[in-house]
């Protein structure tokens, strides 16, 4: 098995557990939520001041899960922009790496440009000079 098969395997794993343990965190929390509203109703003696109770238990919950949706759709949002800050950082990040090595690349061609103009200099003078015997 290769790397890459092992590690994504490894995630796939992870990603089971952390689900399994997610949903058994639920299953304990909502079976807790039910021992105190039974706890709650038991204490009461008319049907009315049971429905009364439940209902403002209802109530509170529904509360609680719009205040969490508000909540999951500004967290999304805000993934959503880094994710795309992200992407951006990327994209300049890859255009600043090719413009380097393009100057690279111009720099090596001019300095083999400037040897070789050294060296015809050179010999031109070498040439054009007089010379002392």
């Amino acid at each position: 098995m290769t790397r890459s098969t092992t590690d994504c395997s490894s995630s796939k794993i992870h990603a089971n557990q952390h689900a399994c343990r997610h949903l058994c965190n639920i299953e304990r929390e909502v079976k807790k939520a039910n021992r105190d509203l039974t706890n709650l109703l038991t204490g009461m003696e008319t049907p009315l001041s049971r429905l009364e109770a439940v209902q403002k238990k209802y109530t509170e919950l529904l509360a609680d899960m719009k205040r969490l949706d508000r909540e999951n759709l500004k967290s999304k949002k805000r993934a959503d922009q880094v994710q795309k800050e992200k992407d951006q950082g990327r994209s300049e990040l890859s255009k600043t790496v090719s413009i380097k090595e393009k100057l690279e690349k111009l720099c090596r061609e001019l300095t083999r440009e400037n040897k070789k103009m050294k060296v015809c200099v050179g010999c031109t003078l070498c040439f054009l000079s007089p010379r002392r015997g």
